[in-house]
């Protein structure tokens, strides 16, 4: 597993944690950014499952606008994912929710 693989997978979990512990409220929408060494990037499938689980229902829209993946799922939550060559890895993710949000931001040294 790639560093950058690793790093998802930590900003995954805590995410979801925060959002099962209630820290946002109901959430709304998500963004997420990734950029790191071409051939580290996720597919924005991967990107958006992250979506899949807050959300809990089915996607209904998807569309690609420039480098990112747009997407509305059937509760009327809405996200946005890119993934874009960088030097270095970068993560930046923001979740909006009806209690709250959550601004995580990662980068290797």
């Amino acid at each position: 597993m790639s560093g950058l693989a690793a790093l998802l997978g930590r900003l995954d979990a805590v995410v979801v944690a925060a959002v099962t512990d209630g820290e946002v409220g109901v959430v709304r929408s998500l963004r997420l950014h990734v950029g790191g060494l071409a051939g580290d990037l996720p597919e924005p499938a991967r990107l958006l499952a992250l979506g899949d689980r807050l959300f809990a229902c089915p996607r209904v829209r998807e569309a690609e606008s420039g480098s990112a993946r747009l997407c509305v799922w059937e509760g009327g939550q809405v996200a946005t994912v890119s993934a874009s060559p960088a030097p270095r890895t970068v993560v930046v993710l923001t979740v909006l929710g009806s209690g709250g949000a959550l601004h995580l931001c990662e980068r290797s040294p």
